[in-house]
């Protein structure tokens, strides 16, 4: 179903990498690369856009130009290899602002050294390929490479999606998320946004971006997170509860969101306000009654149902998931009879819990 975006989605938040209605870099002139000298590096902390005609000179031939979105903590700008031409997207954080204290320098630190050492362990067709780390007194750059395709909210806002493509995406994300969660890495903000179709008219090719959250075990030095991060009408219930939680088993959850969004336009546990999300998502099991799901076959609908399990010591693996996907794509569907959640209390357990956590 085409997603109604004034129905279905709060504002949606700046990204930190470059995506959405842009078109494909053209190789730059080589005038461009003198222009590029002229320009201080000081103008990446204005607000203001820099021009077109203004392509500031980073390091070594890499250079940006236009400012494409802000966030929190960071700007992303359009740049460019100034020896070829080719686009990349620079994502940059400032050393410096205000009310940065000494504890929030430390986590902001880390925060960056985290992403840039995860991006550079990553090395799969369908994740976002790192191009490099720069670093000079004033900031830290972000080097990767430029998606000029929409990413899956805007292309569901302007089409639907046929259950074999649904499947095709949710096929190429999990395999990148198994080949991460098999190296000890964590996305922790898997959603619509966040996910590139590479390719314009109908392709499936996809490319999951902006680790900006990510968990990294041989960074954290630990198996399991105590922060809590991520996007609420995509959180997994161990997210809400605030309690000690393995990352891999969120990244599953939010692809059964993901891909329930894709199938019928509405979010499985939506509410007024993060609260009632929250109190949905612990206490509430996904509703399959709206007839868009008439068109899905029940083996897609359970398979999502499995995604959705409350407790995530019996949630499907990644590595499940794609043996399902690769069972009902190639009809010799192999989901489990009943879903798993059924079989555990976590559900009445959690909800003991949420008076607690969630006024």
């Amino acid at each position: 179903m085409k997603i109604q975006q004034n129905q279905l989605t709060s504002p949606r938040p700046a990204r930190d990498y470059v995506q959405g209605q842009h078109a494909a870099a053209a190789p730059v002139a080589p005038s461009a690369v003198d222009d590029a000298r002229k320009v201080s590096n000081k103008n990446f902390n204005s607000d203001s856009a820099i021009g077109l005609q203004k392509r500031v000179l980073i390091d070594n031939g890499i250079a940006v130009t236009t400012k494409i979105c802000s966030g929190g903590q960071a700007q992303v700008f359009r740049g460019f290899n100034c020896t070829n031409g080719s686009p990349l997207a620079v994502k940059i954080v400032p050393k410096t602002r205000p009310n940065l204290d000494e504890f929030r320098r430390a986590v902001l630190v880390k925060n960056v050294t985290r992403e840039k050492e995860i991006l550079q362990r990553i090395h799969h067709p369908n994740s976002l390929d790192f191009v490099g780390f720069i670093e000079d007194d004033e900031n830290w750059y972000l080097v990767t490479e430029y998606l000029a395709g929409l990413d899956l909210f805007e292309e569901a806002c302007k089409r639907s999606f046929p259950e074999k493509e649904i499947l095709l995406i949710a096929k190429q994300i999990f395999e990148v998320l198994a080949y991460l969660h098999a190296n000890g890495i964590a996305h922790r903000d898997v959603k619509l946004e966040n996910v590139v179709l590479t390719k314009q008219k109908g392709s499936s090719d996809v490319k999951l971006i902006d680790y900006g959250l990510a968990f990294c075990e041989q960074f954290d030095k630990s198996t399991t997170c105590e922060d809590f991060p991520g996007t609420s009408k995509y959180k997994a219930p161990e997210l809400v509860v605030r309690q000690p939680y393995r990352p891999q088993p969120v990244d599953v959850w939010s692809m059964g969101v993901m891909m329930f969004v894709l199938c019928c336009g509405e979010f499985p546990f939506d509410g007024k306000d993060p609260d009632a999300i929250y109190r949905n998502i612990v206490r509430k099991e996904p509703s399959f009654t709206h007839e868009f799901w008439m068109r899905i076959s029940h083996e897609t609908a359970h398979l999502i149902s499995l995604l959705l399990t409350k407790d995530a010591n019996t949630r499907p693996t990644a590595v499940d998931a794609l043996e399902m996907l690769d069972g009902i794509l190639n009809e010799r569907v192999q989901v489990p009879a009943t879903p798993r959640s059924r079989k555990t209390g976590f559900l009445s357990k959690l909800s003991g819990k949420l008076s607690v956590k969630i006024k």
